[in-house]
């Protein structure tokens, strides 16, 4: 028996002995905190409306390669905010104010 399967095998066995484990200790329901909603009002979406000089201007935006801007829930506009936040914070590491545009 090669090291990998010997590994895997006391993975497995040591597993099995922690499954048996928690199962004899009290069952305790997991408990999660709700989500906390947005209020509306803080929400922005680009596509809604922009100020210049104190007039309100609508802009309608279509592209469909621009996905943060026409789906701002979807999970792509969420990674997309986790790459731009590390790449601000990384930039602004050491006095280096630079930033990268993606």
């Amino acid at each position: 028996m090669s090291r990998l399967e010997e590994a895997l095998e006391k993975a497995m066995i040591k597993r099995k002995k922690q499954v048996r484990e928690d199962t004899s200790e009290d069952i305790v329901p997991e408990t999660r905190p709700h989500p906390v909603k947005a209020k509306e009002e803080n929400i922005i979406s680009p596509t809604r409306a922009y100020r210049s000089n104190g007039k309100s201007r609508h802009i309608n935006i279509t592209n469909p390669y621009l996905i943060t801007a026409t789906d701002p829930d979807s999970p792509i506009s969420e990674e997309y905010r986790k790459l731009k936040s590390m790449v601000v914070k990384l930039t602004k590491m050491d006095d280096f104010n630079n930033t990268l545009l993606v």
